[in-house]
């Protein structure tokens, strides 16, 4: 074959192989190979992008100079400067309508202190009524408290009905039964300080077969201290201490120094690991008597603590 055929040949093959491309490049369904080349004007305007628009609005950048770095399409620019419009108006009008609404209504803060102090009125002068028979209900306290006082030479210290702000008896199921019963006790408020004397001085009265204990609704005295482990504890007295969340390395010897001022020890037992020896982080303490495990209860000092902590868990 001569060159002339060849070169003819080559010619008719790279004719074919571009219109080829140029099909292929048309069809959307098929993948564009590397080979194929596709033309990018890299000095045609681009469209603002979402970063770019986040960037305007909250002023990191200005319109000019993405514009003269990026060469921003002019209808993109028209296109956020008309939404950018439309946001401002429609915030105008908000706030118009939300200084109309303000003159007319009180603000949410405003309300909210309105109802808070409403609320501390109502409970100002209060009244904890115990020791009530589990079938006393909220009428029947309200009946007592109105007919004990309607003889009151002082007209303010009598109750009525309108009088009492509020009432509030928690009640629990009763025991094999659907029956809703109080837990003993309730909280009661009135609308003047003269109401809530003359029910105090009615404590002790006899109700449903029990005495009622009346107090002010502040008085939180006669309650067990929340440091008072003794009180707190819902297991009789023992002379056995269980002591809690002890370090590894505490000792027999380092116990009986930390509680010894209690009382007599008797024997500590401590539980240890096998392998080590080391304690396992609780240990009981056999004092000769009740007295010497109460106080260690009592004193707070045996909580604080001695190398790490060692007493944290007394019970």
């Amino acid at each position: 074959m001569s060159e002339t055929e060849l070169s003819k040949e080559d010619a008719v093959t790279k004719k074919d192989n571009e219109e080829q491309v140029k099909k292929a490049l048309l069809d959307p369904t098929k993948k564009r190979k590397a080979e194929d080349e596709i033309e990018i004007d890299l000095k045609s305007s681009i469209p603002l992008s979402k970063k770019q628009k986040r960037l305007l609005r909250r002023g990191k950048v200005t319109l000019e100079e993405l514009n003269a770095k990026y060469n921003i399409d002019p209808k993109s620019i028209e296109e956020y400067k008309e939404d950018a419009e439309k946001k401002k108006s429609g915030a105008s009008e908000k706030d118009a309508q939300g200084e109309e609404s303000t003159i007319n209504t009180p603000t949410g803060d405003e309300s909210g202190e309105v109802v808070k102090k409403k609320k501390k009125d109502e409970n100002k002068y209060g009244v904890w009524i115990g020791n009530l028979s589990f079938d006393t209900t909220k009428d029947d306290l309200v009946r007592f408290f109105i007919a004990k006082t309607k003889d009151n030479e002082d007209e303010k210290s009598r109750v009525t009905e309108q009088d009492i702000t509020r009432l509030s008896m928690p009640r629990v199921a009763a025991k094999n039964s659907n029956a809703m019963k109080n837990k003993g006790f309730c909280y009661m408020f009135f609308k003047n300080v003269e109401q809530m004397k003359a029910v105090l001085e009615l404590s002790e009265s006899h109700l449903n077969g029990r005495n009622m204990l009346i107090k002010d609704s502040e008085n939180y005295s006669g309650r067990p201290d929340k440091d008072d482990l003794v009180a707190m504890s819902k297991n009789p007295p023992s002379r056995i201490l269980f002591v809690g969340n002890l370090s590894f390395d505490v000792t027999d010897d380092l116990l009986r120094k930390h509680f010894q001022h209690c009382g007599d020890i008797v024997k500590i037992r401590m539980a240890t690991f096998e392998d080590s020896g080391k304690c396992k982080g609780f240990a009981f303490i056999d004092f000769k008597n009740e007295e010497g495990s109460t106080n260690a209860l009592k004193d707070k000092s045996c909580r604080k603590n001695c190398r790490k902590a060692i007493a944290n868990g007394i019970r």
